[in-house]
């Protein structure tokens, strides 16, 4: 009954990471995509059995192909992004499955649970960072490259340091929440360090823009 509860998981888990990216990226999957979604599934879990957490880093390189053809050099922002959404996902379900022990050890009801709330925490994280995405696209960060390398290492740096931490099967439940509150923290103050210089460097750019404008404007007086 274990190993169908961790296939099921598996599968959920495969099939979000390819909802949460759509997502982010704002693309629709046509029937193709599908079919190669679903394709990919089984080969993977089976490689599971074999490999471990290590089979992650082949689904990143295959998320990046795939996603590459659609969205070009985005898709590595948006992969790196899905991935530390589903941490963080996974992290919150599992301290709530922990509260539910005091209740109940059917493993039933720890798998509708954890399906429940990994999918909520998954849409809600989603379209979180789609909104503020789709903040930044409407401003001069979107077309900064500095700005996109930036947030890129972060998102490399960040998912690095949790999947290293998840290679850790031996923790106790404390020092897993532990760990788990540390990491969390981490992520929230980095992205509001983000946030922050985001606004920061928008402004510096428009007062850029401003001043350009000015000069222009100054310049074609002086014509005139």
């Amino acid at each position: 009954m274990e190993g169908l509860n961790d296939w099921i998981t598996s599968l959920f888990q495969l099939a979000t990471i390819f909802y949460v990216a759509r997502v982010l990226a704002g693309i629709k999957y046509n029937l193709r995509d599908y079919l190669f979604i679903l394709g990919l599934m089984i080969p993977v879990n089976l490689l599971f059995y074999f490999v471990g957490n290590n089979v992650l880093i082949l689904i990143i390189l295959i998320s990046i192909i795939f996603f590459y053809r659609k969205i070009k050099l985005l898709s590595i922002l948006t992969i790196f992004g899905t991935n530390i959404i589903l941490y963080l996902c996974n992290f919150f379900t599992i301290l709530l499955i922990a509260w539910f022990e005091d209740y109940t050890r059917n493993s039933i009801v720890y798998l509708v649970v954890y399906l429940i709330s990994f999918g909520i925490w998954a849409i809600v994280l989603a379209n979180s960072i789609k909104f503020l995405i789709n903040r930044i696209k409407k401003s001069y960060l979107y077309t900064n490259k500095i700005y996109i390398s930036i947030i890129s290492i972060f998102l490399v740096i960040t998912f690095f340091i949790l999947f290293i931490f998840t290679r850790n099967e031996d923790l106790d439940f404390q020092t897993f929440r532990l760990y788990t509150y540390l990491y969390v923290g981490i992520v929230l103050v980095i992205l509001i360090i983000l946030i922050i210089l985001s606004y920061t460097v928008l402004r510096e750019m428009k007062y850029k823009r401003n001043l350009d404008e000015i000069e222009t404007y100054y310049e074609y007086t002086l014509r005139i």
